[in-house]
């Protein structure tokens, strides 16, 4: 899959455990939520844990905008 743009609303934190999927995304464009006490740095590092590094990062108050791409550099 070329892109994934997400924005469930929170939802992100229950695909976060699947990994299996994320290994076919080449772009996230997604809106993350901090519900549940998550912060910044969870976010952060469950992109990691799926392989992504972040490109670019507009947070905000409780939620923010994240693109990412694999971290082997594929795009």
């Amino acid at each position: 899959m070329d892109l994934l743009k997400l924005d469930c609303e929170g939802a992100e934190w229950d695909m976060f455990r699947t990994t299996v999927p994320w290994r076919h995304i080449r772009n996230i464009r997604m809106e993350y939520h901090l519900f549940n006490n998550h912060s910044l740095k969870d976010v952060e590092q469950a992109l990691k844990q799926l392989g992504f590094r972040i490109k670019r990062l507009e947070p905000s108050a409780g939620f923010g905008l994240i693109w990412a791409v694999p971290s082997d550099g594929i795009s």
